[in-house]
């Protein structure tokens, strides 16, 4: 009976073990703002900012692909892979091409807990 106690015992102990440490490896991209706003800005001249970011995750965050609604937004990364509690910026650069309010919106597909998240750029180009 004791022997069959013990067993128990250690497989609950080893499988909370495999459950924290499985929870533990996972990569978190945390942006300082997800939105920028650009106000007024002046028609066919492009206008540039940075979104910084945080792996605040426990495993190194892969980014995989960044998209964009617009061929009017171009996407730089400074790197792909973030250590763990590293720090990162997306560069992004706006072409101000069209007159009017703009909304851009900016995905960045990763291997964080939240696999993808937006980005938006705003302004009225005059």
């Amino acid at each position: 009976m004791t022997k069959k106690i013990v067993f128990i015992f250690c497989c609950f102990l080893f499988s909370q073990l495999l459950s924290q440490n499985y929870q533990l490896k996972q990569a978190e991209l945390t942006f300082r703002t997800q939105i920028i706003d650009f106000d007024t800005i002046a028609f066919n001249k492009p206008v540039t900012c940075f979104f910084k970011f945080k792996n605040t995750g426990n495993a190194d965050l892969k980014i995989f692909k960044t998209s964009t609604n617009c061929s009017c937004v171009q996407i730089a990364l400074e790197k792909n892979v973030i250590k763990r509690n590293g720090m990162g910026k997306v560069k992004i650069t706006y072409n101000a091409a069209t007159k009017g309010v703009f909304y851009k919106t900016i995905i960045i597909e990763s291997n964080a807990k939240t696999p993808n998240q937006s980005l938006l750029i705003k302004g009225f180009v005059y």
